[in-house]
């Protein structure tokens, strides 16, 4: 988008500089007159008539706003540029992190997977020691909201995974 940006500010700049040229317009009209009433080829083509009009301007003097409007644009194109490099920096120094970040979440999911796994070992045998009578109903319940958490955060260390993964490989794709 800051690359768009920086483009489209150069094209408007170099526009501004048309404001410099003579503008020339062309007018072209055609009008039949509205005393013939039949239609009649002979009649149309006497009380028709056919206008052409060549306009030339140029504004010798509007207060140097031509002027100011190229400078104003430059100054436009400039921070575009400085915005697209400061841009471009951003997600170099975000892409070395990544490795980190990679690192940190796969590191999290593998432990939320082992909690996950242990928590429905844990819950296997609630179920069980319930059933046999061993086990409380408010124990069991607890237990049971433990796994549900566990499973939980499972699901969303998953989804923090891939979802620094696929920006990893969307800004590598980007960057080039």
């Amino acid at each position: 988008i800051a690359k768009k940006n920086y483009t489209v500010s150069e094209e408007e700049r170099l526009i501004s500089y048309s404001e410099f040229f003579p503008k020339a317009s062309l007018n072209l009209s055609y009008g039949i007159s509205d005393t013939v009433y039949r239609f009649d080829l002979k009649d149309l083509l006497d009380s028709s008539s056919v206008r052409v009009g060549v306009s030339i301007s140029f504004p010798v003097f509007t207060g140097f706003s031509r002027s100011l409007n190229i400078i104003q644009k430059s100054y436009s194109k400039k921070s575009a540029y400085l915005n697209f490099l400061k841009m471009k920096e951003s997600l170099k120094v975000e892409i070395e992190n990544f490795d980190e970040r990679i690192k940190l979440s796969k590191n999290f999911l593998e432990s939320s997977k082992k909690l996950f796994e242990s928590s429905q070992k844990n819950f296997e045998k609630a179920k069980i020691l319930l059933q046999n009578g061993e086990l409380s109903t408010t124990d069991y319940i607890s237990i049971e909201k433990s796994y549900m958490e566990s499973i939980l955060n499972y699901l969303n260390s998953k989804k923090e995974y891939y979802k620094t993964y696929y920006r990893y490989l969307y800004l590598i794709r980007r960057i080039k």
